[in-house]
């Protein structure tokens, strides 16, 4: 199930589902931004790839803590 409880699989799932999109856009808008030289597409950018890299340690607690996902 997608939606069930806090240590479940879904939430692996929607986890790196959220790191590939904000990775993705966070990016593109940096590399956009700098390119431009728009600021405020830099600081978007930043800041997606700075919420990539606080889920991707979200998702390294949850596997540590709740061991290997089952199936």
């Amino acid at each position: 199930m997608l939606w069930s409880g806090p240590d479940s699989v879904g939430r692996r799932r929607r986890l790196r589902l959220l790191i590939g999109i904000e990775g993705g856009l966070g990016l593109f808008a940096l590399v956009y931004g700098v390119v431009t030289a728009l600021w405020a597409s830099t600081v978007i950018g930043a800041a997606l790839l700075v919420f990539a890299a606080y889920s991707v340690v979200v998702l390294i607690g949850l596997r540590r803590r709740g061991g290997p996902p089952p199936g």
